[in-house]
């Protein structure tokens, strides 16, 4: 699941991830800074915050190159969580 974090990051596509003590992990997409973000939702787990993320990015860029491997990798995590 780190590679979705890499993938996103390669490809210059801005995202936070930030968590206070009890409250989740709060994440943001595709936003400039100083700006709004397109995307925030809020997290209990670090699994399901990665997950959104690259259902988010896959959503919002079709038809990047990078998806591939973004889909292989969500993929392959869910199949281990089954």
């Amino acid at each position: 699941m780190i590679k979705i974090l890499q993938h996103i990051y390669d490809n210059e596509i801005n995202f936070k991830i930030q968590t206070f003590w009890d409250g989740g992990f709060d994440v943001f997409l595709n936003g400039i800074p100083g700006s709004d973000w397109d995307y925030e939702e809020n997290f209990r787990t670090i699994e399901e915050c990665l997950v959104w993320l690259g259902e988010k990015v896959l959503e919002k860029f079709p038809n990047a190159e990078f998806n591939k491997e973004i889909e292989k990798e969500l993929k392959d995590f869910k199949a281990l969580r089954r």
